[in-house]
């Protein structure tokens, strides 16, 4: 007859694994051997830590003896002793790590796992003998999923109209990251369960949030309860405490839509910014009543990139104007929703209408853009530096902005004016040109705003340059004319000259210059090739 007893301490190491059992076909001979004691029956594991496992084996034939352990994991090894005429201890050990199943256990109350462990014996004559022990192991403990919330349309609104398609959305998260199985029950006013859906998450980073979401109409009338259920276990293990519920409850209640009326009611219809005080206060209003005595909310959107702005009734029955007002101080187009509702899904009702604001201002006006003097009258000598006068006017007194375009290929010139005196604005500028031609001048100037006529004006002016070479044709030299009055005597001499004087006046007048002019413009060019040969 065999014993059991509490393993002694085993000090043994792991023999090499054998892949399979193997069937020895052998004529038995002589007296099998027995086990006197056999191991720990059940004896307890820990996943993951080696257990050690001790026997006492005799063989009445002395027989060496193989012992094969087949661990119930799919794991063998063998072991050898040498002749067992006597009780023969065998010792050896194992580490237990059986798939961890999903959703099992709790810290509090881990699961186990029971494997069987069969010792056969061996000894070589064709006699065989077998005992088992059951090995209990003990899991790792598994984190509990987090009870799931739980939206209609992702907001805590109850109210639902019967027809009304809404969103039920849950989250919750897993600390191992698990797959969840999200099962959604439906029960109406009845107590009667009317729909079932299940949904099923995949495995996520551990404790990362998870959303879902199914679409639902109610249908009936009166009091739903929604139950939500999310588990991190497989069937047939979704059972508490690994199976967490929420419920949330939705009013289902047959419900008007807000009455309202047809149009945004805008006054002045067609507003008109006043150029000279610069806005336009504009009115508007609706009107708007809910039959069931709901409270109406009225939600403006202006269109003009500011917040919407809110109304909101004192519920009842009675029609509601709702009034707002805008203060309009560019023109423009602006698009302006209203959108009326009693809370309830599918009860928004939405007005459109269109705003044309437009304004009085006027456009500025260039009174005056000209050269102060030019050296030629109506010309300049190249690198003469040109004095301009400008001045710009405008009724509503607005911020000029100016830019010079001097036709020479230059910078262009660019400036705003501010400071009007008297109305105007006044600047003066200058500017010089390095080569002969004739150079148009564009001048673009605007206010920057919208109203009557074209707000973006323009304004040309042509500078010609010169270069003045006057050549006198002298005619006779002194010498010619003191022979001359050496013959002729001086009567004649003096006719000579006057002709020759009168011939050089009657040039300059076709250049348009006096003598006197003509004289300072030889001093000037006589000058200014004198600096041009300093800077050369």
């Amino acid at each position: 007859m065999s014993l059991s007893f509490a393993a002694l301490t085993p000090i043994l190491s792991d023999v090499p694994v054998v892949e399979e059992e193997r069937s020895v076909s052998v004529l038995a001979t002589g007296t099998p051997p027995r086990f006197v004691v056999e191991p720990l029956d059940p004896t307890a594991a820990a996943y993951g830590v080696r257990v050690n496992f001790t026997g006492i084996v005799k063989d009445n034939d002395s027989d060496p003896l193989t012992v094969t352990w087949y661990w119930g994991d799919g794991n063998v090894n063998v072991t050898t002793t040498g002749p067992a005429g006597v009780n023969t201890i065998i010792r050896n050990g194992h580490i237990y790590t059986p798939p961890i199943q999903q959703g099992r256990g709790t810290i509090f109350e881990p699961y186990k796992e029971n494997l069987t462990l069969r010792i056969m014996l061996d000894d070589g004559n064709g006699n065989f003998v077998n005992c088992t022990t059951l090995v209990t192991v003990t899991m790792p403990p598994n984190g509990l999923p987090v009870r799931p919330d739980i939206y209609l349309n992702g907001t805590s609104s109850t109210k639902i109209d019967p027809s009304a398609v809404v969103y039920v959305v849950a989250n919750s998260s897993d600390p191992e990251g698990e797959s969840l199985t999200w099962t959604y029950v439906f029960t109406n006013a009845a107590d009667e369960v009317y729909r079932v859906a299940a949904v099923s998450t995949p495995a996520t980073a551990p404790g990362e949030g998870v959303w879902v979401n199914i679409s639902h109409s109610f249908l009936t009338a009166g009091l739903h309860q929604i139950d939500i259920y999310v588990s991190d276990a497989l069937i047939p293990y979704q059972i508490f405490p690994h199976n967490l519920t929420n419920t949330k409850y939705a009013e289902v209640v047959v419900n008007s839509i807000p009455g309202v009326g047809d149009d945004i009611n805008v006054d002045p219809n067609e507003p008109v910014i006043n150029g000279t005080i610069g806005y336009k206060l504009v009115n508007y209003t609706i009107d708007a009543y809910d039959a069931d005595g709901d409270v109406i909310t009225v939600t403006w959107d202006f269109g003009d990139g500011l917040p919407v702005v809110v109304n909101t009734s004192a519920g009842g029955i009675p029609v509601y104007k709702f009034y707002q007002t805008r203060n309009y101080t560019e023109p423009g187009i602006f698009n302006v929703t209203v959108e009326v509702t009693d809370g309830r899904v599918g009860h928004e009702v939405y007005r459109y209408t269109t705003v044309y604001v437009n304004s009085t201002n006027r456009p500025p006006n260039l009174a005056v853009f000209r050269p102060v003097a030019l050296s030629g009258g109506i010309w300049a000598l190249p690198n003469e530096t040109i004095d301009f006068e400008m001045v710009i006017t405008d009724v509503e007194q607005d911020v000029i902005e100016v830019l010079i375009d001097w036709g020479d290929g230059s910078e262009i010139t660019h400036f705003f004016l501010t400071e009007y005196v008297d109305g105007n604005l006044t600047i003066l500028l200058n500017h010089s040109y390095s080569r002969l031609g004739n150079f148009t001048i564009t001048v673009n100037y605007t206010d920057n705003e919208q109203g009557v006529f074209n707000h973006n004006k323009s304004y040309s002016l042509t500078i010609e340059t010169r270069q003045v070479f006057i050549a006198v044709h002298e005619g006779w030299s002194w010498w010619d004319f003191t022979s001359l009055g050496l013959i002729c005597m001086i009567p004649v001499s003096a006719a000579v000259w006057a002709i020759t004087v009168s011939r050089k006046r009657r040039r300059l007048e076709k250049e348009g210059l006096t003598i006197d002019e003509w004289k300072l413009l030889q001093e000037q060019s006589v000058l200014q090739a004198a600096e041009q040969e300093k800077k050369d």
